[in-house]
């Protein structure tokens, strides 16, 4: 067998090898060595707001919607939390145990925003701040993300990376 034959044989079984092992860790009882269990809450996903993009932290339980970021010391400035719900209503918030101010964007079924509240401040407990028109989900952002990216009613916010 010439040299050649032989890189080609010995190339081939490398491919095999490595298709196996894959194969192999791919299993559904191998899935944590390729694709790490994510705990409760750490999945991120990225939306876009008006063109800008955030992580948001999703509040889609009874439980995580009534906590909100009471306790939290702040966002970050890319990052938001999305409250979402079954069905469009007056969804009001309140600044219950809140440590720094927040943007409100209330924002309908199709995406778009329907109201915004800017710089609400802790202060402002047991004031209650709900939209003017059904909104279907609720996103805070720090306080002045609105007004730095120019964001607006009628505006757009991308939800597929939550599959909305």
């Amino acid at each position: 067998m010439n040299s050649s034959a032989g890189k080609v044989i010995a190339f081939t079984a490398s491919i095999f090898i490595v298709m196996v092992g894959l194969f192999y860790l791919s299993s559904s009882e191998n899935d944590s060595v390729l694709l790490p269990k994510l705990t409760p809450g750490s999945y991120r996903p990225v939306i876009t707001v008006g063109g800008s993009p955030v992580s948001v932290i999703l509040a889609d339980t009874p439980q995580e919607r009534a906590r909100g970021l009471s306790g939290r010391s702040a966002l970050s400035p890319q990052q938001g939390m999305l409250f979402i719900f079954d069905k469009d209503d007056y969804y009001g918030i309140w600044m219950k145990d809140m440590n720094f101010a927040i943007d409100i964007v209330w924002i309908d079924a199709e995406g778009n925003i329907v109201d915004i509240k800017k710089h609400v401040t802790p202060e402002s407990y047991p004031e209650v701040f709900s939209p003017k028109t059904t909104a279907r989900y609720v996103l805070e952002l720090p306080s002045d993300f609105t007004e730095i990216r120019n964001i607006t009613v009628g505006g757009k916010v991308d939800l597929s990376a939550i599959g909305m």
